[in-house]
């Protein structure tokens, strides 16, 4: 019992005294190979673990762009509107005429689509998107090409995120006007409303 319990005492003291002598006679070489070696073992360590949370850093940020990507794709707004002579203020308008428009906000590109198409109305100038509330005047927020007006192509115009974001939250803070050359200040117009 003795003799087993004895031998790592044993062994522990020709370890130490091996290390001593190493150290009384190599002292720089044995301190370095003892840092050397425990150093190793900490860099292995910290290795392994950096490995693992740029892992899960790598795999959070793959999971975070596509989740964007497909916010961004899917984030499109319908709008309408049928724009009258009668809603334009102080009898302006012309009574017969009349406009129908849909629209598409893209987020993504950063545009709204729009086909217009008019009724009994001569010598269209315009047509621009203002900022206002049924009966009241507001400035012009985005500008449409006349030329395209009653095609089967749509006009695509670029806006401002800022001013797209408030049109697709609030659309009846807003009302299209189409104007002529007989009617220049508004032939028609209407309160852009949720839906095609």
């Amino acid at each position: 019992m003795e003799g087993r319990m004895g031998r790592p005492s044993i062994c522990n003291f020709v370890r130490l005294t091996l290390h001593s002598v190493l150290a009384s006679n190599f002292p720089d070489q044995a301190l370095k190979s003892w840092k050397a070696t425990k150093e190793y073992r900490l860099k292995e360590r910290e290795l392994s673990n950096m490995k693992k949370v740029l892992f899960v850093t790598g795999a959070i940020a793959a999971l975070l762009m596509g989740m964007t990507a497909s916010a961004q794709a899917a984030v499109l707004t319908h709008l309408s509107v049928k724009a009258t002579g009668a809603n334009e203020g102080g009898g302006s308008g012309v009574k017969a005429g009349s406009a129908a428009a849909s629209f598409i906000l893209n987020t993504k590109k950063g545009t709204i689509c729009t086909i217009i198409r008019t009724k009994k109305l001569v010598g269209v100038t315009a047509s621009h998107i203002h900022k206002g509330a049924a009966g009241v005047d507001g400035a012009v927020v985005v500008t449409f090409d006349a030329m395209k007006f009653n095609h089967s192509t749509q006009d695509c115009v670029k806006v401002e995120a800022g001013i797209m974001a408030e049109i697709a939250i609030h659309p009846n803070d807003y009302y299209l006007n189409v104007h002529t050359k007989a009617n220049p200040g508004g032939a028609v117009r209407g309160q852009l409303a949720q839906g095609m």
